[in-house]
This record gives structure tokens, sequence and C-alpha cells, in this order.
């Protein structure tokens, strides 16, 4: 596998029905079909969607051409209000589109928020489907408390990488503390909102926003010191660098790996971290990250 397909390989879960895209479901549905249709799919994960919103989900999905529900959609939901309800509302809806002949869409993961360690613990207990469950972990403080939980339950974990204010996008040293608190909890994670570039840069929240300039992580930056975590054990110093880094000549990629700030990273390392560790990110403008890719050499 070339490194491009070992780095960026389903990295994107298409999340258009969030901000800043906000799509209605009748237009998020078509996009990723149409994603998954194109030469880049290969790129694209799971469709997210708030399990509020399944049955709309299934309204607007029958509708679709068959052609585009011919290869099953592999679906993330957020969780509600009620555990054991969302827990039964999964196993109906995978029983009927995926055990019952039709295998044309399945939840594969749920997303809960964490505000307690008695959270992770309760729902360890309550969820029997899907088995792939992330605990969305504040990191505005030390989260090794709670991702120590996260992993004695076999959970994993899910990071909040920006929004629609500027508040919302976490320090370098923040988001550097979590992976290194990951990497010695094991627990592996997603990233969720704010990831619109590959390389951190300054951009508006929006087209009309004439105010000033946000921070905003790269995609790249973030996987790439997530490797780095995972598989050289770097401290939390060289992480906030990684992350911090705006000039794209500081990553040297080549057919067999990348070259980041003196450091070596294989092919071989970036796949165990990308199957083992640093699993996706959520984005509502796979367009944008494609045409920064281009821009890289690495599409």
């Amino acid at each position: 596998m070339t490194l491009n397909r070992t780095l960026l390989t389903a990295i994107a879960d298409y999340a258009g029905l969030f901000p800043p895209a906000q799509l209605q479901m009748r237009a998020a549905l078509p996009q990723y079909a149409a994603h998954r249709a194109g030469p880049y799919a290969w790129l694209i994960g799971r469709f997210v969607l708030p399990l509020a919103q399944v049955d709309e989900f299934e309204h607007v999905f029958d509708d679709l051409p068959a052609a585009d529900r011919a290869a099953a959609w592999p679906l993330a939901v957020l969780g509600g209000r009620s555990l054991e309800a969302d827990v039964r509302r999964i196993v109906e809806f995978n029983r009927k589109h995926g055990d019952e002949g039709r295998q044309d869409a399945r939840i594969e993961t749920l997303d809960l928020k964490v505000h307690s360690l008695d959270d992770i613990v309760r729902a360890a207990d309550i969820v029997t489907e899907p088995s792939e469950v992330y605990f969305e972990i504040p990191i505005n403080a030390d989260p090794r408390d709670r991702l120590a939980a996260v992993g004695a339950v076999g959970g994993r974990a899910k990071v909040r990488t920006g929004g629609v204010s500027a508040e919302m996008f976490p320090p370098v040293s923040d988001l550097a503390r979590f992976l290194h608190a990951c990497t010695a909890e094991h627990v592996p994670f997603k990233a969720a909102a704010g990831l619109y570039h590959a390389i951190r840069s300054a951009h508006a929240l929006a087209p009309d926003d004439h105010g000033e300039p946000v921070a905003m992580h790269g995609f790249l930056n973030l996987f790439l010191a997530a490797a780095l975590a995972y598989t050289d054990r770097v401290g939390a110093d060289l992480l906030e660098t990684v992350l911090n880094e705006e000039a794209p000549s500081a990553f040297v990629f080549d057919a067999s790996g990348v070259n980041v700030h003196g450091r070596r990273l294989t092919c071989e390392d970036i796949a165990t971290t990308r199957l083992r560790f640093a699993l996706s990110y959520g984005s509502c403008s796979v367009e944008q990250a494609i045409e920064d890719l281009k821009g890289l050499g690495l599409l």
C-alpha cells in the first residue's frame, strides 16, 4: 500500500449534517453517496448522524437510487438522553437493515458524552450494540483519569478539536496532553469538528465572517503527532511542536514514510497508528480536505 493510502484510507467520517455545513438530510445523503462513488472514495469512512435523526435517515435513505445503496452504509451515531432507549433503537435498526436480508446500512459506532467516571462504567454495563463505543472526553483539564476508565471498559475516546466559535478550538497544549494520555492508557481515539484543513492555519469561521481569523488544527498535524506518540513514545513538548506547525515544508513525505521535526515515521508506523490508535476524524467538508491534500502532493 502506498504512503498516502496508508495514512488516509477511511480517515474522514462524513459529518455534513453538522455545522458549519449543516445540510438537511435530503442533501447530506446524496452528497455522501457521491463521495462514495467518486475517485477518492477510499478517503471516506462512516456517515455521522444523531441517533435522534435515524428515522429521518431511513425515510430519505429508502428514496435513494438503488445503486447508491448497493454497498452497505457504515454509520456512526451520536447518542441522546436515554442510553437504554438508544441501545434498543440501534439493535432494532441493525436487525432491520443488516440482519434480515437487506444489508444496506449498519450502525457501527456510538458516541457518548462523558460527564463523570460513573457515566463510563454505566455505559459499559448497558451498551450491548454496537461494539465500538466512543466516549467524548473534555480536555481542558487533565483527561488521564477518564481515559483510564475508558481503557478499563475497552472503550475508545473522542476529542473535540474545534467548532463554531474560536473558544471551541482547544489549545495545542491540551491536545498534546490528550494524545500523550491516550498513549499511556492504550486508548484509541477519533476527532470531531474543526479539522477543515490538512495543515494548521488561520481561517475565518465562516465565508461571511469578517472577524479575526481563528487558528485551526490540521488533520495531518494531528494524525502525524498521534503516530509519533504511539510508535515513538515522544514527549508532550514535541507533540505540541508538531501540532503547532504551520509550514507544509516541515512534513517531508516520500515513498516509504515521512520526516517530521527530526523524527522518521515509516509506512509501517503510520499503518499501525491508523489501525490501532488514531482512527478517524469527522468532516463536513471533504472537498476542502481533498483540495489541501492535492496541494501537498498527497493526492
